[in-house]
């Protein structure tokens, strides 16, 4: 009896087991969700980098801009509530990718919507898009949080947010980097205004 005592107390206890002990579905499923966190800050954070040529492109006033960036980073937390809730009702675990396709098309969707001109050449189609987008990423945002933790045992759960979360100040470190580069490449093409 004793030995299944300490065997038990011995699961609970952190210290126990080194973090090498965690599944390793665990880390892929890490792996995956850092990345898509990433992405969405590197999505978000460009688009503030080019926001020299929004201005110039559309004769836009700083009381403007700043309505713009407003109610596009209010859309990212206006749903999320609603959508983690909605994504709670489609199941836990292994179930969320029913709720989480729906998530992926809609911002993969708006992502490239956004990039065609035909609806973006004014700047109420740029806003329409982003605000739609962002909805997306806000509700993805917070279902990528709760997959994460359901991934995870929960011993492991505080490395595992603080890893997962530490992606989106690296998505910003390479949007800085990749948005670099592409004004580099316009510049030397002579099609770079702002820089």
């Amino acid at each position: 009896m004793k030995n299944t005592a300490e065997k038990i107390e011995g699961n609970r206890n952190p210290e126990s087991k080194p973090l090498a002990f965690a599944p390793s579905l665990s880390w892929v499923a890490l792996g995956f969700l850092w990345l898509i966190f990433a992405m969405n800050a590197t999505s978000r954070e460009i688009m503030f980098r080019v926001m020299p040529a929004i201005v110039d492109d559309f004769n836009l006033s700083a009381d403007v801009v700043g309505q713009m960036v407003s109610l596009i980073m209010v859309s990212t937390g206006i749903l999320s509530i609603f959508g983690a809730s909605w994504s709670d009702k489609k199941g836990l675990g292994w179930a969320r990718k029913y709720s989480g396709v729906w998530i992926v098309i809609g911002y993969t969707l708006f992502s490239i919507l956004t990039g065609i001109s035909a609806l973006t050449s004014v700047v109420v189609g740029f806003v329409v898009l982003q605000m739609i987008k962002n909805m997306f990423g806000g509700i993805g945002e917070s279902i990528e949080v709760s997959t994460v933790a359901e991934w995870w045992p929960r011993e492991r759960r505080g490395f595992a947010l603080g890893a997962h979360h530490s992606a989106y100040p690296w998505g910003t470190l390479l949007s800085g980097l990749l948005i670099s580069a592409v004004l580099v490449v316009l510049r030397e093409v002579g099609e770079c205004r702002f820089y």
